[in-house]
């Protein structure tokens, strides 16, 4: 009976050692103030172990022992070595007290206790830093109980097993010699019972220590989450109240008082009266109807209105609430909380408002994120009506969408520097709708900072300038000098401009949706289809340049064509491609280009002309001095004869002929000087020309009497057939001239004894007077260069003994000139030469009399 009332005794104390702890957490010291609840732990336990001293457990004869051990080695398993000495020397101090010297024993049991207890402890620690339920440290969720390890109900039996084999020897050591010997009750039965009562009593303790350290871990908690709730209740705004119907008890927590504006120690009862009579006026019947459609339901009710505080101010109240316990027809108990919305209703308002601003803008608006890929948090009505994208579509993408497929303008990398420096930007750039449409607009875009100053997010404007454009490019087209017209894939002229109009001569109205075919000449135009298939209908081919600027035939409505300076561009409309091209008659450049080509023709024959004709004076004044030196030689030669001979030795006859020679030469010298003369006198215009009715017949006969007798002089034949009766006009004294001429060199260089023919004939408006020879001819090269002044046979039987001044057929040339007539020849070397003059006849020449006829083409010198 001894032994039991000692060990209910133990294990009461070691209840008390569990109760202490817990006020000792609960009450008297927060765990977070450092370490000084751990140093309160070990006084606690080593007081415990002290007490147990005092009310031992009667053994063998002679001997005792008690649970003393338990607190101190819990002590330095759960709260750490520290806590468990100090247990130690507590409850060794006391066995010192008590027994004197013959504590020695209990006394290093103790200590062993608290060692084996600490080692224990930190080997569970580094072995198991992440303890789990049942095992873990009270200390998580925010709450805990720093150096306070807590083991599981196995690892406190494994501790009080090990620790109870570990004092076993030392406290056998310490059994009186009479007990130890006694063979009922020696050692060997005793150490079982000590085994138990240690285990017993570690896990007794550790596991009442386990359960008062969670229930103060869960009352802590309780205190945490019921203060958080309470702060984040009024940071939020929500009221929590309930009401017991069947006690028709109602509370609310403050935070529902300030939601309803209620004073503070309002305790008024009911839940919906105290709500009614608050209600505005107009929200009561809507107020019913959703109480009433709320009890049908299972789930909670939410319920929305606006209430009129006791100070006046008007609030938008949103309440969630639920039944507990009974039915919905009839509950025991309802649970709600309260939130006043105003703030965020008005907030929602204002920003509706601003949105509806923001929608009713002109212009396109996005927000975009200025982290990240610069997502677009926002877009309002008109970027949504320009763009043709639904609002999902965008929010969430970059920018870039827009321009996808034309991101090589050059205003986008403006843009894109603009957004790295953070700098607002306005550019122009072309963008493509969803349906592939392509636009140009202004793109503003401006930064916004935070608080911090550092840029949040960007906001641009989208200015949709594609009117604008369409209406700049109609007034250039409407006053464009130039023709503009633009065509389809599929060759339809498309835009026609009014000077489109005036050039090609179609109106804007028939044209349109015409092949340009109509503008081009038919006979190229299959080489314009396959140039055009090549080009326009490839649809991959990148915009650009055609063929750049060239001159082609174009065709007019009329069919008439012209020469047009032509330039073709290629682009993209809706997606398709497309040309536009320029047109500008050249038909005046043309035209000038020609001139100025025949003039540049003209010029170079007048330079050669000027050049023949510096050679040709050079050539005349050599044959010049030729011919007139040889004349003069004679003269003086004859006359220088006759002056150092004397006439008495040359004789009369011999001076005769010598007289004879002198008179030839000087003859000869005169007819050179009169036909140089007559020459100088047709180049310069100084021989008048007078322009008369003649008779062909007139002409030829006084031309040939006065030819004739150097004609018979040389036995040569003139034979005269006139078919001509009709009248020429002509300067009859010219006319003359020329025939003689003529005459006078076919008989010269005709043989002797053979015929020159003269025949007149008439033809359509003109007359000829042709006169043929049976002279040696002249070649071609020479027939090219009748005309000119001292032009003489090159044969080897002609030469200046032949007589002549080479100075005729250069006067006939110019004279016929001058009277609108003309010389051909027909001559062959051996053949004899055929001298045509053609002259108009008196019906169609000119009526004036008497006139100066402009300078030849080709003036002789």
């Amino acid at each position: 009976m001894a032994i039991a009332k000692a060990l209910v005794t133990n294990l009461g104390l070691l209840s008390l050692a569990a109760i202490l702890v817990f006020l000792l957490l609960t009450r008297l010291a927060r765990p977070a103030e450092g370490r000084g609840s751990l140093v309160l732990i070990g006084v606690v336990l080593g007081g415990l172990a002290a007490a147990i001293i005092l009310f031992p457990i009667p053994a063998l004869p002679g001997t005792a022992f008690d649970l003393r051990a338990t607190p101190i080695i819990l002590a330095g398993a759960l709260a750490g070595a520290g806590a468990g000495f100090l247990a130690a020397i507590i409850a060794a101090a006391i066995d010192l007290k008590l027994a004197g010297p013959a504590a020695a024993g209990g006394i290093g049991a103790a200590f062993l206790c608290t060692a084996l207890g600490s080692l224990y402890g930190w080997w569970r620690r580094r072995h198991r830093p992440e303890p789990g339920i049942g095992d873990a440290g009270i200390g998580d969720a925010g709450i805990g109980y720093p150096g306070i390890w807590i083991f599981s109900r196995p690892a406190l039996l494994t501790l009080g097993v090990l620790t109870g084999l570990a004092v076993l020897p030392v406290f056998l050591a310490g059994i009186p010699a009479e007990a130890a010997g006694a063979p009922a009750t020696g050692p060997a039965a005793y150490w079982p019972l000590l085994l138990l009562a240690n285990a017993g009593g570690v896990l007794l303790l550790g596991s009442m220590l386990q359960t008062t350290l969670s229930v103060a871990r869960m009352r802590d908690r309780y205190k945490v989450e019921l203060e958080t709730s309470r702060l984040a209740r009024g940071t939020g705004g929500i009221g929590v109240w309930s009401y017991d119907y069947r006690s028709r008890q109602q509370t609310r927590d403050p935070i529902a008082r300030q939601v309803l504006g209620l004073p503070d120690d309002d305790m008024t009862e009911g839940d919906a009266a105290i709500i009614r009579n608050l209600l505005l006026p107009e929200d009561l019947a809507r107020f019913d109807r959703q109480m009433t459609d709320a009890r049908r339901g299972t789930g909670p009710i939410e319920l929305r209105f606006r209430i009129r505080t006791p100070a006046g101010e008007i609030r938008h109240i949103r309440t969630t609430t639920t039944y507990v316990g009974g039915t919905s027809e009839a509950p025991h108990l309802t649970i709600g909380v309260g939130i006043d919305e105003t703030a965020e209703v008005r907030l929602r308002s204002e920003m509706a408002l601003r949105g509806a601003a923001l929608d009713a803008a002109g212009d396109g608006i996005l927000i975009a994120e200025a982290g990240g890929d610069q997502p677009i948090v926002y877009a309002n009505r008109r970027f949504l009506e320009i763009t043709g994208y639904a609002e999902a579509e965008v929010i969430g993408l970059n920018c870039r969408f827009l321009n996808d497929g034309l991101r090589d303008q050059a205003a986008l990398e403006d843009l894109r520097r603009a957004i790295a420096a953070g700098r607002p930007c306005t550019v122009v750039v072309q963008n493509a709708r969803r349906d592939g449409s392509r636009f140009w607009n202004s793109v503003t875009i401006s930064p916004l900072r935070d608080d911090d100053g550092r840029i949040s997010h960007f906001i641009g404007t989208l200015t949709d300038l594609t009117g604008q454009i369409s209406a700049r490019l109609e007034a250039i087209l409407v006053s464009a000098p130039d023709a503009i017209l633009t065509v389809d894939e599929k060759q339809q002229v498309t835009s026609f401009n009014p000077a489109a109009e005036r050039l090609f001569g179609w109106p804007r109205e028939v044209i349109l949706g015409r092949r340009v075919e109509s503008l081009i000449p038919e006979d190229v135009r299959t080489r314009h289809r396959r140039l055009a298939a090549g080009y326009v209908g490839d649809a991959d081919a990148q915009p650009g340049s055609m063929t750049g600027m060239r001159i082609i035939s174009a065709r007019r409505r009329d069919g008439s064509t012209f020469p047009a300076l032509v330039s073709l561009a290629r682009f993209i409309r809706d997606g398709r491609p497309a040309v536009a091209a320029t047109a500008h008659d050249m038909t005046e450049i043309v035209t000038a280009n020609d001139r100025l080509t025949q003039l540049s023709l003209d010029l170079s024959d007048q330079l050669k002309a000027a050049e023949d004709a510096s050679a040709a004076k050079s050539q005349f004044l050599a044959h010049m001095s030729h011919e007139l030196r040889t004349p003069l030689n004679a003269v003086l030669g004859f006359a220088d004869l006759i002056r150092w001979t004397g006439p008495e030795e040359i004789g009369t006859e011999r001076l005769s002929g010598y007289i004879d020679d002198i008179h030839r030469s000087g003859a000869q010298l005169l007819d050179l000087i009169n036909d140089v003369l007559d020459l100088s006198k047709i180049e310069s215009d100084g021989l008048p020309i007078r322009m008369e009715p003649c008779a062909p017949h007139l002409l030829v006969e006084a031309a040939v009497e006065t030819i004739r007798p150097i004609a018979e002089a040389r036995n040569i034949d003139l034979q005269v057939d006139v078919e001509a009766s009709a009248r020429i006009r002509c300067d009859r004294r010219a006319m003359h001239q020329c025939l003689l001429n003529l005459l006078s060199n076919a008989v010269k260089f005709s043989p002797v004894g053979r015929t020159v023919a003269v025949r007149v004939t008439q033809q359509p408006a003109q007359l000829c007077f042709a006169i043929r020879d049976d002279g040696p001819g002249i070649s071609q090269e020479m027939v090219a260069q009748i005309g000119q002044p001292f032009l003489r046979g090159t044969l080897s039987h002609l030469s200046s003994n032949s007589g002549g001044t080479g100075l005729g057929l250069a006067i006939t040339k110019r004279l016929l000139d001058r009277q609108n007539a003309r010389l051909e020849v027909d001559s062959a070397p051996g053949a004899g030469s055929t001298f045509t003059i053609i002259v108009e006849t008196a019906t169609t020449a000119s009526g004036d009399t008497t006139r100066q006829v402009d300078r030849p083409s080709q003036p002789a010198t």
